[in-house]
């Protein structure tokens, strides 16, 4: 396909889509716009890219297509990882998120909707996926961005509102979504250790008593444990998301283009599981929001949530009571603090601020929601007594 997609293949992707048929009907396309909107043109795993369909008539149709890529993951992240086997992270995330979003098209889902999507495999890489764009008609709530009470609530709602609604799907279909989940950890996982340098050279006397208590359990035994094994046993999986930051949400714009409270979807499900639901609410609120929002609200947070999915349940399930509920929500802060070892390292090393002041603001910012998640992970980690689980966790050396 080449590093960037040109505009005939932008549109023989959309033409995959049934619906564009009846447009073509109408009127004839004029030209095509592409224009990619990865940061510095690339993401991670992907080129995500605003597509525009002129048509004679003075129409539009505008969609976003995604394309799977190595571009940027080979440049910035710092991992002991093989050619070969960062094909198989690429083929995995793309080939799933594909799974994820024909399966949610089946319920009332907070995303985008699907037009196309096309597989990927060592014999073919010219995969792709055809969304709805919410270009000018939303936000993503990225790492520096100030998010509210409101939107916290209004996303716990909605979270509890999807828990019900996955309910319905198949649970085969659930469970097969959980296959490439060791290939896919044990890289995440292999990302905390290169990253820690650059919190302990931000701020040593802080985070290395901190790292000390912490590192360890980044290994993929510990992350199964939280994301998966728990809810399983206590009969309480459910489908989520599983990399539910702020940039990968969007809240709608008010008229007057500032952000409101209302989600308007959840995007890139690349690593989406049956698990750990809870891990999704505590992912947002323990990487994107400031911790003083977060610690004013969590117990509101588990209250939405649950009465939420009491709500929109037909049939809920007995085992997930309140208190499984903040147990699940509890380990995912867990998560969050084990997690920062790396997230301060991929975010911190190169910040986005308009300048060096703005550079110092940002990196500060960033150090206290680590140093305080972090904290609350100990402390976490304390109140399960995490030092029992050794045999359980097999690897894992406590």
């Amino acid at each position: 396909m080449g590093k960037f997609l040109t505009e005939d293949q932008a549109l023989e992707m959309i033409r995959a889509w049934d619906g564009f048929g009846e447009l073509e009907k109408k009127s004839k396309v004029k030209n095509v716009s592409v224009k990619p909107l990865s940061i510095d043109d690339q993401g991670f795993l992907s080129i995500v890219y605003d597509v525009v369909v002129n048509f004679e008539d003075s129409s539009k149709f505008v969609v976003i297509i995604k394309t799977p890529s190595l571009n940027r993951f080979n440049e910035e992240l710092k991992a002991d990882v093989t050619d070969k086997d960062k094909d198989g992270i690429m083929f995995q995330c793309h080939n799933h998120e594909c799974e994820v979003y024909t399966l949610l098209s089946s319920i009332d889902a907070p995303m985008a909707k699907l037009y196309a999507c096309k597989t990927i495999s060592s014999a073919d890489k010219n995969g792709y996926l055809v969304m709805e764009s919410f270009i000018g008609k939303a936000n993503i709530m990225g790492i520096s961005y100030h998010t509210n009470a409101g939107q916290c609530l209004n996303l716990a709602r909605k979270l509890g509102k999807l828990r019900a609604e996955a309910e319905k799907l198949d649970l085969d279909k659930l469970k097969h979504l959980n296959a490439g989940f060791i290939q896919e950890n044990d890289f995440v996982a292999g990302l905390i250790k290169p990253n820690i340098q650059f919190m302990l050279e931000y701020d040593y006397n802080t985070f290395k008593p901190l790292v000390d208590r912490l590192e360890k359990y980044g290994n993929s035994k510990f992350y199964e444990y939280c994301l998966m094994t728990k809810a399983h046993d206590l009969g309480v999986a459910s489908f989520f998301h599983s990399d539910l930051h702020g940039g990968n949400l969007m809240f709608k714009l008010n008229p007057d283009g500032s952000v409101s409270n209302e989600l308007a979807a959840l995007i890139d499900f690349q690593s989406a599981i049956y698990g750990n639901a809870l891990c999704d609410l505590s992912r947002f609120t323990g990487v994107t929001v400031d911790v003083d929002v977060r610690r004013s609200i969590e117990d509101d947070l588990i209250d939405a949530y649950y009465s939420t999915y009491l709500q929109y349940s037909k049939n809920p399930n007995p085992n997930f009571t309140k208190a499984v509920c903040r147990e699940l929500y509890d380990l995912g802060v867990i998560l969050q603090a084990v997690d920062w070892q790396m997230i301060f390292g991929i975010f911190a090393s190169k910040p986005t601020g308009k300048n060096d002041f703005h550079n110092e603001a940002l990196k500060a910012r960033m150090a206290l929601k680590a140093r305080l998640c972090m904290e609350d992970g100990i402390r976490l980690i304390e109140k399960y007594a995490f030092d029992k689980l050794q045999n359980k966790l097999g690897n894992l050396t406590l």
